[in-house]
C-alpha cells in the first residue's frame, strides 16, 4: 500500500479517523482486521430494499472488485444518508470527507460507492481500468431501496 500525502482536507480526515473509536491498529492507524472478506451482492440479499432512509450499524467487509476509474459527484440521497448515519453515530466531518463515488464491478455487478477524498487521487494515480483490487468498505444503509457502502482504504497489486 503506498503512504498518502497529507493535504488539509486529509489533516482534517486524520483528525476525524482518531475519533472513530474501532480504527487504530497497525502504523497507519486503520485496523484492517477489521474487515471480513464478504462480497457486498451478500449483504444486500440479507437486507431487503425498504424505502426512505433507513440507517444501520456500520458492517465492515472487505470485497474484491474491479477498478472503472469512473467517478462522479455522491448523489443528494445517499449525501443524505452519510450525514444521517454520521450524526446517528456522533461521527462529527464524516460526511464532508466523501465528495465523490467510484463505480466498481463485483462479481459482474456494477456498484457505486463513496469513496474518502483522501483516497480519490491515490486511486487515480496508481490503479489501471479494470484492476481487481481489495475495497474496505461499510455498510451504513440504504436509501430509497439502494444499499451504501463507503470505501475507507483499497489495496493492489501493482505498482504503489
Amino acid at each position: 500500500m503506498s503512504p498518502r500525502a497529507l493535504d488539509p482536507g486529509g489533516i482534517a480526515l486524520g483528525i476525524l479517523l482518531c475519533l472513530l473509536p474501532a480504527w487504530a491498529s497497525d502504523a497507519s492507524g486503520f485496523d484492517f482486521s477489521r474487515y471480513r472478506p464478504r462480497m457486498m451482492k451478500e449483504l444486500i440479499a440479507e437486507s431487503p430494499a425498504q424505502q426512505g432512509l433507513v440507517i444501520t450499524k456500520e458492517i465492515p467487509i472487505r470485497s474484491t472488485a474491479a477498478y472503472s476509474g469512473q467517478f462522479r459527484a455522491i448523489p443528494d440521497d445517499s449525501r443524505r444518508l452519510i450525514a444521517a448515519w454520521a450524526e446517528s453515530f456522533n461521527i462529527p466531518g464524516m460526511p464532508q470527507a466523501f465528495q465523490r463515488e467510484l463505480k466498481v464491478v463485483e462479481a459482474g455487478i456494477a456498484y457505486w460507492v463513496p469513496v474518502q477524498e483522501v483516497l480519490v487521487r491515490s486511486m487515480m494515480a496508481e490503479l489501471r481500468l479494470k484492476e481487481e483490487i481489495e475495497l474496505y468498505v461499510i455498510y451504513i444503509g440504504q436509501v430509497e431501496g439502494r444499499h451504501l457502502f463507503l470505501v475507507n482504504e483499497f489495496v493492489h497489486e501493482g505498482p504503489h
